[in-house]
């Protein structure tokens, strides 16, 4: 084995966790900006998505949770929700799509044939576009409930 194969992978790896981290970031400030009264969980749970296997399964209750969060935050502002449950479908369809990733390469470790790899790669780019769908609607939501700036000199 070459040199590059084996760096290549750590590479990879480190810019996938470097991803999640920015990640979690976002789901952990849009939490802060919730009121502790309207919050469904505590900011830190998000962390808890850091857990090889639990986290995939956390994602769906840290879905639901901050969903159910800013829905209550933006009633008690008064404003205007432009979904019934902040994005909670995209949420819901990016963890779906985490699982199935997750559970069809463990599949695939047992027979690597080239159609394997190709349907691998379709939900590996699903569930990646659905994750950055996801994390552009947590992070659209928390700068409406973001501290006014306007008129701080």
């Amino acid at each position: 084995m070459g040199v590059f194969s084996l760096i290549l992978p750590m590479i990879i790896l480190v810019i996938v966790v470097s991803i999640l981290v920015l990640f979690y970031q976002t789901l952990y400030r849009a939490l802060t900006r919730v009121s502790p009264e309207n919050r469904k969980m505590r900011p830190a749970a998000v962390l808890l998505n850091l857990i090889p296997v639990f986290g995939l399964f956390w994602m769906f209750v840290t879905v639901i949770r901050i969903s159910d969060s800013l829905k209550m935050e933006f009633i008690k502002r008064d404003m205007t929700l432009p979904d019934i449950r902040p994005a909670f479908v995209t949420g819901m369809v990016y963890s779906s799509a985490d699982v199935l990733f997750s559970v069809f390469e463990q599949f695939r470790r047992i027979d690597n044939g080239l159609s394997l790899k190709i349907i691998g790669f379709i939900l590996g780019l699903v569930c990646f576009v659905m994750l950055i769908m996801y994390w552009i609607r947590i992070a659209d939501y928390s700068g409406k409930l973001a501290p006014s700036t306007m008129g701080v000199v």
